[in-house]
């Protein structure tokens, strides 16, 4: 590095010979050299649109949960303070409720099973909402989750009957059902973008997230929506199987998946065939699901980006228009109360805020555990209560025993 630059920070010199070397080796990388130029392809084949004003107010919710992260590990497993709520603006005035609970569990895939807990804690809020709005102790056009609608990410799997996530299946089928009903649309704002469903119109398998290229692409204050999960799913199926993972078999891949069999075979071509065909076989029970018609509206929600006025990135948005706004004006309403800081719904900004746990109240929690312990002499589940790795102490400075 130059003499000039200075860090705030020591780093040991192998360690930081070793960290320039990599930035220079991702930033140089040719993954994302072309990138300007697929963008350009993919522009000429989408229909991109200018954002209008909405032509009309709307109130909405918001809803969204927090956990405290890193979470506390404890000699009985791992604990975390999970909070959720939701932010309403109805008529220019605030409606906020909050509550939360206590999650210890002694599990090896905390993140996931807490992540999941979450997604179920706001479907139920949404429900609580959905059944005001039935009852006509609430008033609102539209509802927004922090996150892709589905519990379950797309390409979706019903969970397994009478299995461990069974009640997933029925939560999701009462929200949509309720949301139908109350002619509620429902907006899921992705922020954390992994998925590459541009492919369908780049033609091959991106080298970066939709992020990446719905910037890119758009410039700001317009639009485009990609198409419905029922139209964009089978095609990007196709796509992630067979040019993603095997480009150099891909044409053979496809040409077994036309067949729409499953092969007998254990050869890698064979094998991306039948994850093809499968794929596609889910996706039809799942939006053809006489069992849970609210699991099947999903084939319906639609895939859009924008770049409100201002903002530097696109944000992905999931449309399930049950209200029956249309997708121009749902656009109009999420860019017109855009943060310019954030690039989000302002709303969502709010909620996130209202719902978010501090840090120390895990060690505030962990201390008010301690104490209940020891007011009934419970030397086994004082021990328990015990950080399982003090040197890790330092993560939660409140914590006093």
């Amino acid at each position: 590095m130059s003499d000039q630059q200075t860090l705030d920070i020591w780093i040991e010199a192998p360690l930081l010979e070793a960290i320039t070397s990599d930035v220079r080796r991702i930033v140089g990388s040719d993954r994302y050299r072309h990138s300007n130029d697929v963008a350009s392809r993919i522009r000429a084949k989408a229909d991109v649109r200018q954002i209008r004003s909405p032509r009309d107010g709307h109130n909405a919710y918001a809803v969204d949960s927090s956990y405290g992260s890193p979470p506390m590990e404890l000699v009985a497993g791992v604990m975390t303070v999970l909070a959720y709520g939701y932010v309403g603006n109805v008529d220019g005035l605030y409606d906020k409720w909050l509550t939360g609970e206590v999650v210890l569990e002694d599990t090896a895939n905390f993140e996931r099973a807490i992540s999941r807990r979450a997604m179920i804690r706001e479907r139920e809020i949404a429900i609580r909402l959905l059944n005001k709005k039935l009852e006509g102790r609430a008033s609102f056009d539209m509802l927004i989750l922090d996150g892709e609608i589905p519990i379950h990410p797309l390409p979706y799997n019903l969970a397994v009957e009478r299995g461990k996530y069974a009640d997933v299946n029925r939560l999701m089928d009462r929200m949509i059902r309720l949301a139908k009903r109350t002619e509620t649309t429902i907006v899921g704002i992705v922020k954390r973008v992994r998925s590459r469903l541009l492919s369908v119109l780049h033609g091959d398998c991106l080298p970066a997230n939709d992020k990446i290229f719905a910037s890119l692409i758009l410039d700001s204050g317009e639009y485009m929506v990609l198409g419905t999960f029922r139209d964009v799913l089978p095609r990007w199926l196709r796509i992630n199987y067979s040019m993603c993972d095997m480009p150099d078999k891909a044409d053979r891949i496809l040409e077994c998946a036309e067949k729409g069999e499953l092969s007998a075979g254990s050869d890698p071509v064979t094998r991306q065939c039948n994850r093809i065909v499968e794929g596609l076989r889910n996706l039809e029970k799942v939006f053809s699901a006489d069992q849970y018609p609210g699991v099947s509206e999903l084939g319906d929600a639609a895939v859009a980006f924008y770049k409100s006025r201002g903002n530097m990135l696109a944000t992905k948005a999931e449309i399930l228009d049950l209200g029956g706004l249309g997708i121009d004006e749902v656009i109009a309403y999420l860019d017109s109360t855009t943060s310019p800081v954030t690039g989000y719904p302002i709303l969502l900004d709010i909620v996130d805020n209202y719902v978010r746990v501090d840090q120390n109240v895990l060690g505030y929690v962990a201390t008010l555990m301690i104490r209940e312990a020891t007011a009934i002499d419970d030397k086994t589940l004082i021990t328990m209560l015990q950080l399982t790795n003090a040197q890790k102490g330092y993560l939660h400075p409140w914590r006093v025993f």
